[in-house]
């Protein structure tokens, strides 16, 4: 089933990727839930909607990975 996410804020800056040297990212603030939300960074060149979705899709399930992990330090 699709989850509805919103988008918070983007921003045009250049690029934090040494091989994308000169090149911009659109760096979007999306909440997932009130009060939960994340940051994805997508490449500007080319960028449509459905690459907004990927990185989120992404971005959520690497978090999913490690959300109520407990470790020892």
């Amino acid at each position: 089933m699709p989850e509805k996410v919103k988008v918070i804020s983007m921003q045009r800056l250049p690029s934090a990727d040494p091989q994308r040297l000169g090149k911009h990212d659109r760096l979007f603030v999306v909440e997932v839930a009130p009060g939960n939300n994340l940051v994805v960074r997508v490449p500007d060149e080319g960028f449509d909607e459905a690459k907004l979705a990927a990185a989120i899709k992404a971005e959520l399930q690497e978090r999913g990975k490690w959300v109520g992990r407990e470790l020892e330090i």
